[in-house]
């Protein structure tokens, strides 16, 4: 009876606490976007997509948070891609160059390119003896946004978040409530108020 009451005990303390570890390492000047980015293409890609057993639904759930983020800032109009993926001549725009992906952008009438590159998004439960366990959900991603009308790099950033959770229930919901808050703190900046 002690050791249950003990266990139960050790439960009591540990349980929902929660370890978080940040990444982010940010450059750019989002100075000059005042008056909003403009017609914006957004382009995502995720690397899970392909060997993640769930990777086309969780790509489609980020693909409409990082558009519906970009779409939301003010001055900006999220654009079809086409005619930009179009201005680049078949070349996969991952394997593009800034410079190429601004020059083709200024060709297709498009003022700024967002790009997402989202590597890992995935939730693991982790079970021992005795009886515990614990959650632990990560993301990480490369954002970089382009200026095409000035030719800048308007942003770069490498971000991600690991959270660990022992003897807590932390679902998929969660994971894309924590991306899509980091992307509104990573744009926050691009979301101030326009001068006009």
């Amino acid at each position: 009876m002690k050791k249950v009451c003990l266990l139960l005990l050790l439960l009591a303390l540990a349980g929902g606490c929660a370890r978080t570890t940040a990444t982010s390492l940010v450059v750019g000047n989002t100075a000059g976007q005042s008056l909003g980015l403009g017609k914006t293409v957004v382009l995502t890609w995720c690397g899970f997509e392909a060997t993640d057993k769930a990777g086309a639904e969780k790509a489609a759930r980020l693909r409409g948070l990082v558009e519906a983020r970009f779409a939301g800032l003010p001055g900006t109009e999220v654009v079809d891609a086409g005619p930009l993926v179009t201005a680049l001549g078949g070349r996969a725009w991952r394997d593009a160059s800034d410079t190429e992906l601004v020059a083709a952008a200024r060709g297709a009438g498009i003022d700024s390119v967002a790009l997402v590159e989202v590597a890992a998004l995935v939730g693991r439960l982790h079970i021992s003896l005795p009886p515990t366990w614990s959650v632990e959900t990560s993301f990480a991603y490369q954002a970089r946004v382009l200026d095409a009308r000035s030719g800048s790099l308007v942003l770069s950033a490498l971000r991600g978040r690991d959270v660990a959770v022992a003897f807590g229930v932390r679902g998929r919901e969660a994971l894309y409530k924590d991306f899509a808050a980091d992307l509104a703190e990573l744009t926050q900046p691009l979301a101030q108020p326009t001068d006009k």
